[in-house]
Order: C-alpha cells, then sequence, then structure tokens
C-alpha cells in the first residue's frame, strides 16, 4: 500500500492536503485511463532505451538535465523523439 494523504504532504511540503486528495480523487475517478496512460509511457520508455541503449539513454538524459539553454534542451529533446521513433 501507499503512503496516506498526510504522508505525502510531509514528503512533498509544496503540496496541500486538499490538492493530495483532490489528485487521489481525480486518479480513483479516472483510474483506467491514468493507469492505461503510465503503462504507455513504460512501454515507451522501454522501447526508447533498447533503440538507444541504456548508456545512449543515460548520456542524452544527463545532458538534458544539465542543459541551461532553452535551445539545446529542445534540441536534445528533438534528438530523443528523432531516435525514439526512428526518424
Amino acid at each position: 500500500m501507499g503512503l496516506a494523504p498526510e504522508e505525502i504532504v510531509r514528503k512533498f511540503g509544496h503540496l496541500s492536503l486538499a490538492q493530495v486528495h483532490a489528485a487521489l480523487a481525480h486518479y480513483h475517478a479516472n483510474q483506467p485511463e491514468i493507469d492505461a496512460d503510465l503503462e504507455a509511457e513504460a512501454r515507451d520508455a522501454e522501447a526508447l532505451e533498447r533503440r538507444l541503449g541504456t548508456e545512449g539513454l543515460g548520456l542524452l538524459a544527463g545532458s538534458l538535465a544539465v542543459a541551461s539553454d532553452p535551445v539545446e534542451a529542445a534540441r536534445i529533446k528533438e534528438h530523443l523523439t528523432r531516435g525514439f521513433y526512428g526518424i
């Protein structure tokens, strides 16, 4: 089982208890769609890792994390997208 709402607020101090309850209510009202989206994202990430390899993906993700220039960050994101879709 996951964290209690109060524990989530303590762990993520920028969230209020009302925000946590609203997010949980939204999740429970839309659980099938949200779970399907999360599964699709996981499959996409696995496909990207297979395509680029763990090392290549790590290097690109690391570059993106430290890119302070928005143009450079966009270039890296474009490279990741092209690598994923094979274009």
